[in-house]
């Protein structure tokens, strides 16, 4: 008989996670932990007004310039992206310290604190840099490389190092572009309420979701039979003309469903349900 290890998806945790510990050592996550903590961000700060968030206590800037750090390191641009990955990316859950901003949070700290997080994250590349734990030569964005001309004593004039930090706002500048450009797109597609990550209102129930899934399965069956009844009737039609007769060697009451059978539908509820019963759903 097969063994496998215990699982119980119903049995909480015993003692709090330190989500530290989930990542391995030498993990850039870690790094950008500390070093944001050591970084000046008095400039956003002071540009912070009471009643910003709408009387409700608002994020830690430090958390959210930890997260952009992160989401620029690894070419995210996307607000709903990066908000996904608060909620499913352990990484992004320990540079968060497991707090899990919407999209439109981090949207409106980007750009409402877009010059001081630009710097902030010009100075996080340059210290990263100073520690030679990356190379300006190497800093890039979609592949397009920072060049620094270092001597083979890897020293820089300031003239070279200032032309070498422009070139970095720059890329940190295009990110930004960007950033805002595909949050424009995403809400085209998505609208301003939905997050592109959860599951419709009318899923969120367990009850309710296990009937929609049961009841989206049995749509599938009976289409199976269906295609296997109408094949079955051509066969039958096709050897009559032949003056033979035609007996299936299975019933169509006994249809399954394929692993490419395909299904459209308009509705949200319906087209959340047969993703995740692994439908191939195409409109």
């Amino acid at each position: 008989m097969k063994r496998f290890l215990p699982f119980d998806p119903d049995q909480p945790l015993l003692l709090p996670p330190d989500l530290r510990e989930a990542l391995p050592d030498g993990h850039p996550a870690l790094l950008i932990d500390e070093l944001v903590d050591q970084l000046d961000l008095s400039e956003i700060y002071e540009g912070l007004q009471d009643g910003e968030w709408g009387g409700k206590p608002g994020f830690d800037p430090r958390v959210m310039v930890r997260i952009w750090l992160y989401a620029y390191l690894l070419g995210i641009r996307s607000s709903r992206q990066v908000a996904k990955a608060t909620v499913e990316n352990i990484a992004f859950r320990v540079i968060a310290r497991n707090q899990t901003p919407g999209h439109w949070a981090l949207n409106r700290f980007r750009t409402r604190h877009r010059q001081a997080l630009g710097n902030l994250l010009t100075q996080s590349v340059q210290v990263a840099a100073n520690l030679g734990l990356v190379s300006l030569a190497n800093v890039a964005i979609d592949g397009t490389k920072i060049k620094a001309n270092a001597s083979k004593h890897k020293a820089m004039s300031y003239g070279r190092m200032d032309a070498t930090e422009e070139r970095l706002r720059t890329e940190i500048e295009g990110f930004l572009d960007e950033c805002d450009e595909q949050d424009e797109k995403d809400e085209e597609t998505y609208g301003p309420e939905d997050d592109g990550m959860s599951l419709p209102e009318g899923l969120r129930d367990k009850q309710a979701r296990r009937a929609k899934i049961a009841q989206a399965k049995r749509q599938l069956e009976e289409r199976a039979k269906d295609h296997k009844e109408r094949e079955q009737q051509k066969r039958r039609d096709a050897a009559k003309r032949e003056g033979k007769t035609y007996t299936p060697r299975t019933s169509a009451e006994d249809a399954t469903p394929q692993d490419s059978d395909q299904i459209n539908f308009t509705d949200n509820v319906e087209r959340a349900v047969m993703l995740s019963v692994g439908v191939d759903i195409r409109s």
